[in-house]
Parts: C-alpha cells; sequence; structure tokens
C-alpha cells in the first residue's frame, strides 16, 4: 500500500478514501498490509485503534531521511517534519502495533557527525520489524534538493560533484559508507 503515491496523502485522508481502501483489503483479501507514508497522522488514536484492530494484518513505516524539520519543510512539501514522524512511529510502537524503520532517501549530509547513527536510533531498531535504507539515487531532480542546502555545505558540493562532474565513484563510496555503517550499528547492538 503507497508504494508510488502516499496512501495518506492528505487529499486521500479528508475524502475519507485511504480508510475505505484499506477496510475492503482487510474485509475481501487475506493480505498483510505495508503502510509506508510520510504523514503522521498514521500516530493519531483514530489509526492507532484502527490498526490495532487488525495488528495481524498491518505493518506500519513512516520514510525518512533526514532529521532536520527546517531543511524538510523546504524540500518535502507537504508531509509531515521529521520529528513528527518519529513520534508518530513511537506512538505506533507504543501502542504494540507492528512497525518498520525506512530510511528514505538518506541524504549525503546524513553521514557527516554522526548523523545517520542518531537516525537509526531515533526508529528503534529493537521495536521494528525490519529496517530499509535507501541512499539518495535521483538524475533528472538533483538541481532542485541541491538548492536546498546552503551553496558552502558538504552537501551542495557533493552534488556538483556527483550529478554534474559525473563522479559516479563518489555515489558509491557514499552508498557503501551508509550500509556500511548501517551494518555496524546493527552487529554492534546485536539486531542485525
Amino acid at each position: 500500500f503507497s508504494m508510488l503515491t502516499d496512501g495518506f496523502s492528505p487529499y486521500l485522508i479528508n475524502e475519507g478514501i485511504t480508510r475505505a481502501v484499506l477496510e475492503l483489503v482487510v474485509k475481501r483479501t487475506s493480505f498483510r498490509i505495508r503502510i509506508l507514508t510520510k504523514n503522521a497522522i498514521v500516530g493519531s488514536d483514530e489509526w492507532i485503534q484502527f490498526f490495532g484492530e487488525h495488528k495481524e494484518r498491518f505493518v506500519v513505516g513512516l520514510s525518512t531521511g533526514s532529521l532536520n524539520d527546517d531543511w524538510s519543510r523546504k524540500m518535502e512539501l507537504g508531509t509531515s517534519s521529521p520529528s513528527e514522524r518519529f513520534k508518530a512511529l513511537h506512538r505506533l510502537q507504543d501502542a504494540g502495533i507492528p512497525t518498520f524503520g525506512m530510511l528514505c532517501p538518506v541524504f549525503p549530509d546524513m553521514l557527516d557527525n554522526g548523523a545517520i547513527e542518531t537516525m537509526i536510533d531515533m526508529i528503534n531498531p529493537g521495536k521494528v520489524e525490519h529496517i530499509w535504507a535507501e541512499p539518495y539515487n535521483d538524475r533528472v531532480n538533483w538541481r532542485v534538493v541541491q538548492s536546498s542546502f546552503s551553496p558552502e555545505s558538504s552537501a551542495f558540493k557533493w552534488f556538483t560533484k556527483v550529478y554534474e562532474q559525473k563522479r559516479s565513484e563518489l555515489w558509491s563510496m557514499y552508498a557503501t559508507d551508509l550500509y556500511l555503517r548501517l551494518k555496524g550499528k546493527a552487529v554492534e547492538e546485536g539486531w542485525i
């Protein structure tokens, strides 16, 4: 559910479409439904109650690739802030709703100053069924994303080198670093 679009977009929620679709899927199938959204509404009392009535049928994740609420407001228009998403994920976990961690896309600045490790901690690795992570990998929209960073920042410079100067080895190093750090944390903390 919500693979290419967010089934919890404000319009779909307000029109009752999301709930109607999920009720049909629950009623007419035996599928386990994986919810992926950037809308913290899934952590509201109403949705926690709905998921709780069908705990064996749902696993819920909130896609987050940054810890920076201010940056996210500029880049991820119409979505809940990362801090709101983490709060929603924690509310779901505290209510016993199955969850998964979705670090996606992880922007290059998240590899600076231990930010990726902080983000991993924020999803509560011991409470999620799985952790999914994906590096930023867009060759069409990169200038828009780059413009959301300060021109002096390492992230802005990274976009110039990787996408404008076509230095693909830097992207490979970034993706490798992301996955190795995720794996290293998992091994160190015993949740691999």
